[in-house]
């Protein structure tokens, strides 16, 4: 699962956040985490990510930050710039990214909702066909809990925004990958769309 966490804050606020929670992340179990600079939907904001194996091992992690006041201390200054948007949990139930990119990755993200989880899943052999051809290196669907409960979120990876421009622009032409979807669409609520772009990332496990 990822625990995400989106502010509205300042770019170097952000950073600063991110070198001080990455340690935790890491001495807590986390497999890896990012901050990630958003862009278009919710513009301005920076999302806190961390990636973990199960929930308990979430859980650990959380239950090292509420047993530390150093921990809290530390974080005070940072708090004050800081505005919480929302918390949200995403567990894959669908995806093909098995790995780190080698390159600092943008991401295309549609938040959406549907009534048809099993129509969910098979939308994606369309989309990895055509997004893994246009050059995305990597795409998943994720249901999402927290401040977003019953929604979903479809992510894909490039390895520049210039690439993931050039992706969009043949998806938007592309006669065949609407008339392929138009069922699917039809009960389709897109709820936020916006690209994000990583700034900071640390892998502890691969």
């Amino acid at each position: 699962m990822i625990a995400t966490w989106k502010l509205k804050t300042d770019y170097s606020n952000a950073v600063d956040i991110f070198e001080k929670i990455s340690p935790w992340f890491k001495n807590s179990g986390a497999l890896m985490s990012a901050v990630m600079h958003n862009i278009g939907g919710q513009d301005g904001t920076f999302t806190m990510a961390a990636a973990f194996e199960n929930y308990e091992a979430f859980g650990k992690n959380d239950d090292a930050w509420a047993s530390s006041p150093e921990w809290w201390q530390k974080m005070q200054p940072n708090f004050v710039n800081n505005e919480l948007i929302e918390a949200v949990y995403l567990n894959e139930i669908i995806g093909n990214i098995k790995s780190p990119a080698d390159k600092m990755p943008v991401f295309a993200n549609f938040v959406f909702s549907h009534p048809d989880n099993e129509a969910i899943k098979k939308s994606f052999a369309t989309d990895e066909k055509h997004y893994m051809s246009n050059g995305s290196n990597g795409l998943a669907i994720y249901r999402l809990f927290g401040d977003r409960n019953d929604q979903y979120l479809f992510s894909a990876r490039f390895d520049s925004m210039q690439e993931l421009g050039k992706c969009m622009d043949a998806n938007m032409n592309s006669e065949d990958y609407w008339k392929s979807q138009k069922e699917y669409y039809s009960n389709l609520k897109i709820h936020l769309n916006y690209n994000s772009r990583v700034i900071r990332r640390d892998i502890y496990k691969s």
